[in-house]
């Protein structure tokens, strides 16, 4: 049975990740995140379990909560050194480093994998910088390490304080959110998860070492609430980390034949409908 380890395990997109291994026959380990902070216990660790997969989820601030820049260095950037460090020698088929669309920082066109990176948060700065570590132990330990740089993922599961769930809550209780500007590459858990899949599936043969996973459609703030509600306050402020065009170049994923199929209308529908049914 294929070994695939999995730090993140328990977040939005972890769950559905570990689902997914499972039904596909792999046998999943979990990395608790505190486990991820001693390159010495990893080390024997993973010595011990010899993983084929690695999936390093694991992140700290991406919530608007969680604010403690000591954290975010050490979970997004130290861990991830880490981890890399502790298989360096182990012969596993892929190691895939989950970053983030926000290391493009504000741009005006098309997000494509080449382009330099901007990023304008902690965040988003230690994910880069994560990014740079994986090129590094690609290259100077000829290991199999590719980035997934993921849109903006949602589905059944997401974080009740998130944007869709927000306004599907909001709408269901017969309340007006709050909309502010802003426009996303909105891609279903789903498609996101089989686009992770055929990098799996591809694994002795992936041309680059980055991949964006979106739709390659942008949709607005407005437009999303329009599908669930038309009743909302409208506020013309856009965060520091939102760029006005936020899309994702998908060639790369193109080429392993790979696209999305769930449109916004129905990833939305069956957010709704899981939202309903756990709350009935």
């Amino acid at each position: 049975m294929k070994k695939a380890v999995i730090t993140g395990a328990s977040g939005f997109i972890g769950s559905h990740l570990v689902e997914r291994l499972k039904r596909d026959g792999f046998e999943v380990i979990k990395i608790p995140h505190q486990n991820l902070k001693s390159v010495s216990y990893l080390t024997g660790y993973m010595k011990s379990i010899k993983p084929d997969y690695i999936f390093h989820l694991s992140a700290y601030g991406n919530m608007s909560n969680q604010t403690d820049e000591d954290e975010i260095l050490q979970a997004n950037y130290i861990n991830t050194y880490y981890l890399l460090q502790a298989t360096k020698d182990i012969p596993y088929k892929l190691f895939v480093n989950f970053s983030t669309s926000s290391v493009y920082g504000k741009t005006y066109r098309r997000m494509k994998e080449w382009h330099r990176l901007k990023p304008d948060t902690m965040y988003a700065a230690t994910k880069a910088g994560a990014e740079y570590l994986c090129r590094y132990f690609r290259k100077k330990y000829k290991k199999v390490i590719v980035t997934v740089r993921p849109f903006s993922v949602y589905g059944p599961g997401e974080a009740s304080f998130r944007f869709i769930p927000t306004l599907i809550n909001c709408s269901l209780a017969g309340k007006k959110p709050t909309i502010i500007k802003g426009n996303h590459d909105w891609i279903y858990i789903d498609d996101f998860i089989n686009g992770v899949m055929k990098l799996v599936e591809n694994a002795g043969n992936l041309p680059h070492r980055t991949y964006n996973i979106g739709t390659g459609h942008m949709t607005s703030n407005t437009e999303v609430a329009a599908h669930i509600s038309t009743d909302y306050h409208f506020v013309p402020d856009v965060k520091i980390q939102d760029s006005s065009v936020w899309i994702a170049d998908i060639g790369r994923m193109a080429e392993l034949n790979w696209k999305p199929s769930v449109k916004i209308q129905e990833g939305i529908q069956k957010t709704y409908d899981s939202i309903v049914k756990n709350k009935s």
